[in-house]
Parts: C-alpha cells; sequence; structure tokens
C-alpha cells in the first residue's frame, strides 16, 4: 500500500478503477468465473480512503490483465545487478529505467506512455489528506550500528549483518 500511495502522489491523483491479480495483498479469495473473490479487509479500507475501485482480475485468464503483463522483462533487466546497487543507486536506476520506458513506444498498446498519461491525468481523483496518506506510508528511520552488530528501535534491539557495525542504516518500520 505504501508503493501505491507513494505512485499515486508521484502521478498526481488517483485513479477510479485499478485492476489488481489476485495476490494476498488484494485478495483473500481469488475471483474465478465462478466467484466474485474477497478483498483482503485492509485493502478495501485502503481503496475506500484513497477512493478507487478494485477491479479483480478472474484467475487462470491472463487476458482480463490487460497489456502490461511484459514488465517482467523489466524485473529481469533489475535483477541483472544481483544486489551490487545501493538502495539509493537501485532508486536512481528505477528511476531512469522509468523514464526510458515511458518515453519508448508500447507495442501493446500503440501508445507512447507519456504522452497517453498526459491526455488522461485531468481524470485522476484528488489525493486524500495527508493524514491519510501518510498512515499507509513506510516509515524510514536512520539508525546507528552498535559495535554488537545491533541497532535499538522503541527499546528492543535487532541484530543486523556484522558488516553494518558502526555504521548508519535505514530502518522500516511496519505498523
Amino acid at each position: 500500500m505504501s508503493f501505491l500511495m507513494e505512485t499515486f502522489e508521484k502521478i498526481g491523483g488517483v485513479p477510479k478503477t485499478i485492476v489488481f491479480d489476485n495476490m494476498k495483498t488484494v485478495m483473500d479469495e481469488a475471483r474465478t468465473e465462478y466467484s466474485k473473490g474477497v478483498v483482503n479487509e485492509r485493502f478495501d479500507q485502503f481503496a475506500k480512503d484513497c477512493g478507487f475501485d478494485i477491479h479483480p482480475c478472474k484467475a487462470g485468464r491472463p487476458y482480463t490483465k490487460g497489456k502490461v503483463e511484459a514488465t517482467m522483462k523489466l524485473i529481469d533487466e533489475i535483477h541483472a545487478y544481483q544486489g551490487q546497487f545501493s538502495y539509493e543507486e537501485l532508486q536512481n536506476f528505477v528511476q531512469s529505467l522509468c523514464e526510458r520506458i515511458n518515453h519508448s513506444y508500447h507495442q501493446g498498446t500503440g501508445k507512447i506512455p507519456i504522452l497517453a498519461f498526459e491526455q488522461e491525468k485531468n481524470l485522476l481523483q484528488p489525493l486524500p489528506r495527508n493524514e491519510i496518506r501518510d498512515s499507509y506510508k513506510i516509515k524510514h528511520t536512520l539508525v546507528k550500528v552498535n559495535s554488537a552488530g545491533m541497532v535499538t528501535y522503541k527499546g528492543n534491539q535487532y541484530s543486523v549483518p556484522a558488516e553494518y557495525k558502526g555504521k548508519t542504516v535505514g530502518l522500516q518500520v511496519y505498523d
């Protein structure tokens, strides 16, 4: 949900309807030819808070997912770097990848994504209030790793790999 919220902020609004696969973070029971499926309660609340409708795909029906299934090629391109990037370098790499793809002709739609977005962005709904947006974001905190390879968060200590001793690391908090 955090990544979706960040995406909504980046594009400047919320679509009216979003098509989802039957992943567990969205669906408790898959939509099938014979069942409407059951949307995960937390995700359903997220959709209501953001103001979009959830349209789950039918399981086993790839044509219901639209024309973007080739995105796995992009994941393969990122995976080729095998963890060689720092977090910041990975973000920059993904940003440049997005720029390249969004300005290239898309065979599935016959359009250049950035031009299609420019034509359609006025159809987006307004972003939810800041309080709502912040409640769905993953909290990032910088913490120092002590000489024992531990970080402290809210009075508890957690171990990290030994190579981080003495370094400041990013801690992601999922509440």
